[in-house]
């Protein structure tokens, strides 16, 4: 073949671009970060709150403020899962073993149903309404002692459920950035560049 065939054909071939997402949405890093620091909050609240129950003024400020932030993290709950049908989702590196691939589907799903269990049970536990931001009260949806004192037992365990899965999901994340040395977390991780040039 001469090289004058050979540029022709090079010629040819035409460019395919790399159409793949590397990058989540800017709404969806929103809802991420905005419920993983209400989640973060609210279990260093909750717990904390166990140690100031012979405090009942800093006692229902706490848990003002945790029953109105766990309110609007259960409406973004909402907003995130359905987003998630609409929005387009980086694939994981093809360092990743596919068996990994498929835990860690498995392990966003369980992370969504426990957050779920979480909210609804917190809500049911309830015996009183309780104030949103000091702005309005939010009536009880059940008023019944055994209920509420069985989703106040399933919240807990949720809530230490949940915990743990947050904790291993940032491990994991870390992981993939410190050892691994891959874009999945940068894929979560705003652009600090660009936001400060905004």
């Amino acid at each position: 073949m001469s090289k004058l065939d050979s540029g022709q054909n090079q010629k040819a071939i035409p460019h395919v671009q790399n159409t793949s997402t590397q990058q989540y949405d800017a709404f969806s890093k929103w809802l991420h970060w905005i419920m993983a620091v209400i989640i973060i909050y609210a279990t260093i609240a909750g717990y904390g709150m166990l140690f100031v129950m012979d405090m009942p003024q800093l006692f229902h400020v706490l848990s003002t403020l945790n029953m109105s932030f766990a309110t609007i993290a259960s409406v973004l709950l909402i907003v995130r899962w359905g987003w998630s049908f609409f929005r387009k989702t980086p694939e994981l590196p093809d360092t990743i073993p596919n068996t990994q691939k498929s835990m860690a589907k498995l392990a966003h799903g369980t992370l969504y149903l426990v957050m779920f269990v979480v909210f609804v049970s917190g809500f049911l536990m309830l015996k009183h309404e309780y104030p949103f931001f000091w702005l309005f009260t939010i009536p009880n949806p059940i008023s019944n002692a055994e209920v509420n004192a069985f989703f106040f037992m399933v919240h807990r365990f949720g809530c230490a459920t949940l915990a743990s899965l947050v904790l291993l999901h940032a491990l994991a994340a870390l992981k993939h950035h410190f050892v691994n040395k891959n874009d999945v977390l940068k894929s979560m991780a705003f652009n600090l560049s660009k936001l400060s040039r905004s």
